[in-house]
């Protein structure tokens, strides 16, 4: 029994939790409200598939919720109570290339995962039935009910045959078929190579054959004694050879350095001729060397000398040049310098102390005229306040506190108003004074500070002054430096001198050499011409001996070949022999082939019988006991009384029949309604999961009342109360038709959906 299942982002479900009873279980809701979502959640939690998913309707990644918000993992948690144990099945799915996983737990322990596969052949193993039995007997899916009845005449006896799982037996049969097949090809065939092969004795004559073998064998002999002489004297001329060819190689070889003696000393002799002129020195060669190398090195040192000095010139020169650019930048940078500061100093017809002056009269003025606006000031509030109390009409006077008659009052308001009105208009002159003078003050510091700059600007110009001198200074330095250095010396005549020292050296060397190499080749000439005269070599004895022995050899390899000739007619021979026998050996071979491949024909003649009868009477026995349910089952699925029971028809074909009250049997695809059609589709899937499973625990039927009239989705109503919890333990029925609420015993799980606002589905 399925005791609750949980949806995370599956579907339309985004937090769902479903606690399901033993009996019936109806899920309610309007289309689209997330039904279906369930019963595919609960076959997917079990197999890891579910029909749609496997008829690639839709991809598993489709099932992660996309709307309204789009996940990208969803999770189903599934709790199993099985044979009073109880396992908890957990599948995650995950979107894009990251793997899914499952897992299965028996009272919290791990038993499978988290591959999928483990656990789905788990999960087969602990009901004792797979996923497509399931999903053939146990989930029917939207208008799937009557599965059975739609499966094409064509078909049926397949689909059937494989649900009962004797469809092996025709595999079986067509394989037995086959294999009969090829056991009569290969009769033939062995008939067939035996006939060849008794075409190619009758070609073979024994007799020519040994009698060919015993002239082949006379002759070898023959040509074994031929050789064997041949070879004796053959070996004695090899003998008289060597010895001839090692005094050959050594006359050749002291012949051949004669020779090249002789070429060296001539062309020695020719290079000696060459430095004849040269070789016309007072001393002898050998003082001559050293007089050369004692030249050589004094002139080498003077020649290092003059290079070093050159070198010190050379950087000298370089280092002063180096400078007077360096001088040359700076100046120039100090007067492009001084020219800018010249060009931003301040031109005022005053001086610094008259600016000053200036400004301390302007100050004391600004000073004194404010001291006059704060007194007018004062004045100006003591005359309001006094306008504003004889306005209020007080009767002492405001300065003395003498007591005023009217007349008086009057006088003294006019004569306030007025003075005020004369301070009022000063006020405003020696503000507008004030800010005159503020201004004026303003440029004149504006023009201190601009005086004030050029002295620090003046005081720049000065000290650039300086450097400008002093880099003329410095530059008039090292241009005389410059001009008195004295000039690198030119040493193309000293390298001129000590090359022509070099080349006498090596000459002089030269001839040494040469002359020492000539007197050793005349020695060497004399000795090889002694030894060769001493070898006593004959080159005619030589060429003799060679043809001899060449002839010897010729006819000895002929012989031998002939013998390796005689010897593969030899050998062809015994193979013929050989294949002869061979092939009396093939005959035998065939002939018990064919007899073992006939006994074995017999025998799959048997078996194939064998198979026929087993599955006929295991069709009959599984029809014999689904018709025995159908009979207990019909009457409490179908509601009217029309039909009597329902029965299997199995010959050919399978059909579903029903019986009349006249006793007669229909077809059901033939007469019946469609609702009558579903109840029995319903009735023969119940029946097909008794005989099959050991005990129907579960039957999900999704839109059951799809083709239903209104008594019969009441019957069906009553059927889930009372007859159906009998046979099934528990029930899941997807629908929105509300009727199937009158059905007392079922627990209801109402699931509404927003659709209108993309809501996710919500179990009541």
């Amino acid at each position: 029994m399925i005791k609750n299942i949980y949806l995370e982002n599956w579907k339309t479900h985004s937090n769902s939790k479903l606690v399901f009873s033993k009996g019936t279980n109806i899920l309610l809701g309007s289309i689209g409200s997330g039904k279906s979502s369930v019963v595919d959640a609960i076959c997917y939690s079990l197999f890891g598939n579910f029909p749609s998913l496997s008829n690639r309707k839709i991809t598993i990644n489709e099932t992660l919720m996309f709307k309204p918000v789009k996940k990208e993992k969803a999770i189903l948690k599934l709790e199993l109570e099985h044979n009073n144990k109880l396992y908890k099945i957990e599948r995650e799915i995950n979107e894009g290339n990251k793997s899914n996983s499952a897992k299965i737990y028996l009272d919290n322990k791990l038993i499978a995962g988290p591959k999928q596969s483990d656990v789905n052949n788990k999960v087969s193993e602990i009901l004792g039935i797979d996923y497509n039995l399931f999903t053939k007997i146990v989930y029917s899916e939207q208008n799937e009910i009557d599965y059975f009845l739609k499966i094409p005449p064509s078909k049926r006896k397949e689909k059937f045959d494989e649900l009962f799982g004797i469809i092996h037996f025709e595999s079986i049969k067509e394989n037995t078929r086959k294999l009969n097949n090829l056991i009569s090809n290969e009769v033939d065939k062995q008939d067939a190579l035996e006939k060849q092969i008794q075409s190619q004795l009758t070609s073979l004559n024994l007799d020519e054959i040994n009698k060919k073998k015993d002239e082949l064998i006379l002759k070898i002999n023959d040509l074994v004694t031929e050789i064997s002489d041949a070879d004796s004297k053959r070996g004695e001329l090899s003998k008289q050879l060597d010895t001839q060819k090692q005094k050959k190689e050594l006359f050749d070889k002291k012949t051949l350095s004669l020779n090249i003696s002789k070429s060296k000393l001539k062309e020695i002799s020719l290079q000696l001729t060459n430095l004849q002129d040269f070789l016309d020195t007072p001393s002898g060669l050998q003082e001559n060397v050293v007089v050369i190398q004692n030249n050589l090195q004094a002139k080498e040192k003077e020649y290092n000398e003059l290079i070093e000095k050159n070198k010190q010139l050379d950087i000298l020169s370089k280092d002063l040049i180096n400078k007077k650019t360096f001088y040359d930048s700076e100046l120039k940078t100090n007067i492009e310098k001084q020219l800018k500061l010249n060009s931003t100093l301040y031109k005022s017809e005053l001086t610094l102390e008259q600016i000053i002056k200036k400004k301390e009269v302007f100050e004391l003025e600004l000073k004194e005229t404010k001291q006059k606006y704060l007194e007018l000031l004062s004045k100006f509030n003591e005359l309001d306040k006094a306008v504003k109390e004889l306005s209020k009409g007080f009767a002492n006077c405001p300065v003395c506190d003498s007591n005023l008659t009217e007349q008086q009052k009057s006088l003294k308001l006019d004569e306030k108003t007025k003075l005020k009105l004369e301070i009022t208009n000063n006020i405003t002159f020696i503000k507008e004074n004030i800010t005159k003078l503020n201004t004026e003050l303003a440029n004149i510091l504006l023009i201190e500070n601009k005086l004030k700059d050029n002295l620090r600007i003046q005081d720049q110009i000065n000290d650039i002054n300086k450097s400008i001198t002093k880099n003329k200074e410095l530059l008039k330095e090292i241009n005389n430096k410059l001009n008195t250095l004295e000039k690198p010396k030119d040493l193309t005549q000293y390298t001129k001198n000590i090359q022509k020292l070099k080349d006498d050296l090596k000459k002089t060397n030269e001839i040494i050499i040469l002359q020492k190499s000539k007197d050793e080749n005349e020695i060497k000439i004399q000795q090889l011409t002694k030894e060769i005269s001493e070898l006593a070599y004959n080159e005619e004895q030589y060429i003799l001996l060679l043809s001899n022995f060449k002839n010897i050899d010729s006819r000895s390899k002929e012989l031998i070949n002939q013998k390796k000739l005689y010897n593969n007619l030899l050998e062809e021979t015994n193979k013929q022999l050989t294949n002869y026998e061979l092939l009396n050996k093939k005959i035998r071979g065939y002939q018990e082939r064919k007899q073992e491949l006939n006994s074995k024909k017999q025998d799959l003649s048997y078996f194939l019988k064998s198979l026929e009868i087993s599955q006929f009477q295991l069709r009959k026995v599984l029809i014999d006991n689904i018709n025995s349910a159908l009979s207990l089952i019909w009457s409490k699925i179908y509601a009217y009384k029309d039909y009597i029971s329902a029965r299997m028809q199995a010959s050919n074909d399978y059909i579903l029949e029903v019986q009349t009250l006249d006793k007669s049997w229909i077809r059901v695809e033939g007469l019946l309604s469609g609702g009558e059609r579903t109840c029995a589709a319903l009735a023969i899937r119940i029946a097909i999961a008794l005989v099959l499973t050991d005990k129907l625990g579960l039957l999900i039927l999704d839109e059951p009342t799809h083709n239903l009239d209104e008594k019969s989705i009441e019957a069906l109503s009553i059927i889930l109360d009372d007859q159906l919890p009998e046979l099934v333990d528990q029930i899941f029925i997807v629908t929105h038709d509300s009727m199937l609420l009158n059905t007392v015993n079922a627990t209801k799980l109402l699931i509404e959906r927003d659709k209108e606002n993309d809501g996710v589905s919500v179990v009541k």
